[in-house]
């Protein structure tokens, strides 16, 4: 509230000095207020996308250990699944089936460009998490906003 009220009217506020808000209508605020008000709400949302990206993580790294400790499934087929987390292996070699390039940026160069699921991998059954259909191929940078879901397709 310190850095907010010295850009507050001093008539016909919407907030008054301790913060609360006045009951009316409408009210006329200084563009750099509503500067000021916009970049508050850019931070939070980048911090709020941080920490859902921390918490993403931390669940791909628990279903992980889920998978290497199953009894049921052979050494090749768990190698297999935990390489699809990170668009490498057969997940890879499958999404290539059906893409041959960045579907934003158009590259081709297949070195630099990362196999990244569609549906979340954590949330894949097992065969989702070799599905090529369930991937697109994408530039680096590309997977990395889409991944963080600051872009999506439709």
């Amino acid at each position: 509230m310190d850095s907010i009220r010295p850009l507050l009217p001093e008539r016909y506020s919407p907030l008054d000095k301790n913060g609360d808000g006045v009951q009316a209508y409408l009210f006329a605020t200084s563009d750099s207020l509503g500067e000021y008000l916009i970049e508050l709400c850019k931070q939070d949302r980048i911090e709020l996308a941080l920490q859902l990206q921390n918490l993403g993580e931390i669940l791909d790294e628990e279903h992980e250990q889920e998978i290497t400790q199953r009894k049921f499934i052979g050494a090749l087929e768990t190698e297999q699944l935990v390489k699809s987390r990170r668009g490498q292996g057969i997940f890879r070699s499958n999404v290539k089936h059906f893409e041959s390039a960045c579907r934003v940026t158009g590259l081709r160069q297949t070195a630099h460009l990362v196999a990244s699921h569609i549906k979340p991998w954590r949330k894949c059954t097992d065969d989702e998490k070799i599905d090529g259909e369930n991937g697109f191929l994408l530039a680096h940078h590309i997977d990395h906003l889409f991944d963080r879901g600051f872009i999506s397709f439709e």
